[in-house]
């Protein structure tokens, strides 16, 4: 009796094994508006798993199938935030993978609020079998400092080019009234030679 009551308790155990559900690798994850998380999933003998990014209570959701092409246990996928709700693909596999059956809702407003988005993974009979989250952070600094920082440099070589342009005018004018090509100068000159003669003429 205490034998066979041995026995299923290891047939139980087994199946328990063999019916494991996936699971997320090196969770919780983290990135920012303007950039991209690597989300990895352990399938565990699945040949396919359906990831959820977010809920409706957060207002905004994508579901995905991820296909473990290359057999080794296990599913890597980018997800792009900037694309998040857009006609931009969102998510794309690493590796020999896949991504399959990809609906998200459409944002009103993109890029992606940041804030933190629940994370889930389900195996066979889309029974939740993993839970995370994906913690999503305002754009980067930098990202900000070098776009003011380009467009300063555009507006500031605006005005030195008009600057510029307007010394070159300047000296070319300034260069034509100094030489002896100027009608009234040349005039002048002839004018003041008449009567110097008329003057020494009267004298003699």
């Amino acid at each position: 009796m205490l034998a066979i009551i041995a026995v299923v308790a290891l047939a139980s155990i087994g199946g328990s094994a063999a019916t494991a559900g996936a699971a997320f690798q090196n969770s919780p994850y983290e990135t920012t508006q303007d950039g991209t998380a690597v989300i990895a999933v352990d399938t565990n003998d699945s040949e396919s798993v359906r990831l959820q990014v977010g809920s409706k209570s957060s207002g905004y959701v994508l579901n995905a199938t991820l296909v473990d092409n290359d057999d080794d246990g296990a599913v890597a996928v980018e997800f792009h935030v900037p694309n998040a709700g857009t006609d931009t693909p969102t998510v794309a596999a690493v590796g020999q993978d896949s991504v399959e059956d990809v609906s998200e809702y459409e944002l009103h407003d993109p890029p992606l609020a940041s804030g933190a988005y629940r994370l889930t993974v389900s195996g066979d009979g889309d029974q939740v079998s993993d839970v995370s989250r994906l913690t999503v952070n305002e754009a980067s600094e930098s990202a900000t400092t070098d776009e003011a920082a380009t467009t300063a440099q555009q507006t500031t070589e605006g005005p030195s080019t008009t600057a510029s342009q307007r010394s070159t005018t300047v000296a070319a004018t300034t260069e034509d009234s100094s030489n002896g090509d100027s009608p009234g100068f040349g005039v002048g000159v002839a004018v003041a030679a008449i009567l110097g003669a008329a003057l020494a003429a009267a004298r003699r």
